[in-house]
């Protein structure tokens, strides 16, 4: 069964497997050293909090049902409310880069500002004729998580002849995108995007 006639398939299946994915992307990242503590600990730690001030102020409406002609539930149900949304949001940016983190970090930016504003010509002063099919199918991967595929490929156009076997064209590069855009946003729901702002964030 050919590998790329799936991708529908694999879109469909890749959201089940993604969380157990970042799960273990998050903890090999925190083992070699790019952040202090699991990220995705973090967050769900906090979750939590947010989730429990709920509950307690749930317990505590209920309470006030017997005495709510002297302290109108309001206030509480704000509090409540307010406590969970900022916990949620204050979590999103608790856990920190170490300094090898921040320098990936600002590498994985430039590699994309890269990839998105490369041109033809400066390919063919980078690298020898030989080595552009080899920079070419390497970076491709790449092009494709940050979005930027068809202007890498576009920047190769006429540079050589035949791509990698395992690459087919637009319908590969568009399919292949939309698996990976879909995995972000399953990623995203809850937990921060991938590049996070400041020290914060994931990446």
């Amino acid at each position: 069964m050919d590998l790329f006639s799936n991708l529908s398939y694999l879109k469909k299946k890749f959201s089940y497997s993604i969380k157990g994915i970042e799960k273990l992307v998050f903890s090999a990242l925190t083992k070699k050293g790019f952040f202090y503590e699991n990220p995705l600990s973090i967050k769900n730690m906090y979750t939590a909090l947010g989730i429990i001030a709920l509950f307690f102020t749930l317990l505590s409406l209920l309470g006030f049902g017997i005495v709510k002609n002297y302290f109108p539930p309001f206030p509480f149900i704000a509090f409540g409310i307010v406590t969970y949304l900022s916990l949620l949001i204050f979590g999103q940016f608790m856990p920190r880069k170490t300094d090898k983190g921040t320098a990936m970090k600002e590498y994985l930016l430039g590699y994309e500002k890269f990839i998105s504003r490369v041109e033809k010509n400066v390919i063919e002063k980078l690298f020898p004729p030989e080595k552009i099919p080899e920079i070419f199918e390497i970076t491709l991967p790449y092009a494709i998580a940050f979005g930027e595929v068809d202007r890498w490929v576009s920047a190769f156009e006429g540079l050589f002849m035949e791509y990698p076997n395992w690459y087919e064209g637009s319908s590969f590069t568009n399919d292949a995108t939309q698996i990976l855009s879909s995995a972000t946003r399953s990623s995203e729901s809850g937990r921060g995007g991938f590049f996070g702002g400041g020290g914060g964030g994931a990446w």
